[in-house]
């Protein structure tokens, strides 16, 4: 088990069912959150890294964050559920830079239904259904992890790791005075400030 992933939360930025014409369209949107594409008619693609991806009913798309993004209808419209994600680990790092995940899944049924639900909360009020819309972004994302060791992923994950019990620190001393000497020595970089310290002189 990923121990990071028991420090993921999700923010759902934005969630909607909409009916693209052929003005949707762009050759470098960027967006910052992930976002997550259900389409329920109609046909188009997406790119990004220079490869372009398909996509049709029957099939649930994962864009990453941060990426220049090149999309357009290849039919007359498209009807599309739709969500973006702000999904981090620690509240710190994206998942999508820790975590393998596949670009696309077959469809099921349970993923329509988890994004209606997501877009009828999106906008709602109250713990309940902020709980409720965290809960069903997490499960839409978990659908897309890939149980596979990206080299890139662990390294990233193992210095995030790392800095783990400084994160517990310093929220659990909110509104104290906090010295980075003592952020240091829990992240076992004691010696490492020393020396940049030394260096500075």
């Amino acid at each position: 088990m990923n121990p990071l992933l028991e420090h993921l939360t999700v923010r759902v930025a934005l969630a909607n069912v909409s009916e693209l014409n052929r003005s949707w369209q762009s050759d470098a949107e960027f967006c910052p959150e992930t976002k997550v594409y259900l389409p329920l008619s109609g046909s188009a693609y997406v790119a990004w890294n220079g490869v372009r991806h398909d996509i049709g009913p029957g099939r649930m798309m994962l864009v990453p964050p941060g990426t220049p993004l090149e999309y357009a209808l290849t039919g007359p419209r498209m009807d599309i559920l739709w969500a973006h994600l702000d999904a981090r680990l620690m509240g710190v790092l994206r998942m999508a830079d820790c975590v393998p995940t596949a670009w696309s899944v077959v469809a099921e049924p349970e993923d329509t239904a988890r994004l209606r639900r997501l877009v009828a909360l999106f906008g709602a009020s109250g713990d309940s259904a902020q709980l409720e819309a965290q809960g069903l972004a997490m499960q839409l994302l978990s659908r897309f992890i890939l149980d596979t060791y990206d080299p890139g992923a662990a390294w990233r994950r193992d210095i995030l790791w790392r800095f783990e019990p400084v994160f517990r620190y310093i929220d659990n001393h909110l509104g104290e005075r906090l010295r980075v000497v003592d952020l240091a020595r829990i992240a076992g970089l004691e010696r490492k400030l020393s020396e940049l310290n030394w260096e500075m002189e």
